[in-house]
């Protein structure tokens, strides 16, 4: 008998040692958020978030999950409640697991996550705290969350510093190595000695 903490509630389900966590979720406990797509692991319309995980839970087996904190699109509606939560400094939206979840990848002009992006806001600026989105990769579309009012995106910014910090680096690097080969006032002998 897995014992599920579901969008901040532990619940405790009877489930078959071969039983998919999706069929716990929409079958038992009534949350039809996550969709059964292809049963292959191929469309993400069953994507929930496992332990801060990512997951097709068309294959992740429900005695998999005892114990992991599982976060499904119903989780949407307690946002107001999380972010009254002393401690939490942060609620973040991946729209892209988001729109898996709602059987609608890449689909970051629907209405629905639009609304959801807009109540993560609201929340945020009711508790004090700070509010972050990832999964959409179009800096226009970036560019009107900031907008709206959250703090931080963490859709490609890693690999953006980490490609600015890399070119900076190699850029000193080749300074470096042109200074040394540069033929010095002082010498009238070519590059590599005399022959």
């Amino acid at each position: 008998m897995p014992n599920l903490n579901i969008n901040g509630r532990n619940m405790s389900v009877e489930a078959a040692p071969d039983t998919p966590l999706l069929w716990v979720i929409r079958e038992q406990l009534q949350m039809t958020g996550t969709k059964f797509g292809c049963g292959i692991a191929q469309c993400g319309a069953c994507t929930v978030i496992l332990s801060g995980v990512p997951v097709n839970s068309c294959l992740v087996l429900a005695v998999e999950a005892d114990g992991a904190e599982i976060e499904t699109v119903e989780g949407l509606e307690n946002v107001e409640a999380i972010a009254a939560i002393e401690g939490v400094d942060v609620i973040h939206l991946g729209s892209n697991d988001l729109l898996a979840n709602m059987g609608k990848p890449g689909q970051f002009d629907d209405p629905a996550l639009l609304t959801a992006q807009d109540r993560v806001i609201a929340a945020c600026r009711k508790h004090g705290k700070w509010a972050g989105c990832g999964g959409n990769r179009d800096p226009q579309r970036q560019l009107e969350i900031i907008r709206k009012g959250y703090q931080f995106i963490t859709t490609q910014s890693d690999i953006g510093l980490l490609s600015a910090a890399a070119s900076h680096w190699t850029s000193a690097i080749r300074a470096g190595l042109n200074r040394d080969a540069a033929p010095t006032a002082k010498s009238n002998e070519p590059l590599g000695g005399r022959r």
